[in-house]
């Protein structure tokens, strides 16, 4: 148990540590980005919002479309496969 719960907290400190890397590179570039866009300001809450949104939801049916397969396999069928 002591085992998993250190591997839970360095890897939410690895994650920590990488997440906040790349989001101050984007706030750098937000400048450069600003020049690209067109109406819509480089820290504009409802558009990162919608990014963050569009990319939970993406990765949600990409792990809700194996887990239901692997739901409805037959344990033993898949244990006599192998």
């Amino acid at each position: 148990m002591s085992f998993a719960v250190l591997a839970v907290v360095l890897v939410g400190t690895g994650l920590y540590g990488i997440i906040s890397y790349n989001v101050t590179l984007v706030f750098a570039s937000s400048r450069v980005l600003a020049s690209l866009l067109y109406g819509v300001k480089p820290l504009d809450s409802i558009a990162v919002t919608a990014a963050i949104l569009g990319m939970v939801a993406v990765g949600l049916v990409a792990a809700f479309l194996p887990a239901r397969r692997a739901a409805n396999a037959d344990p033993m069928r898949a244990l006599r496969y192998e």
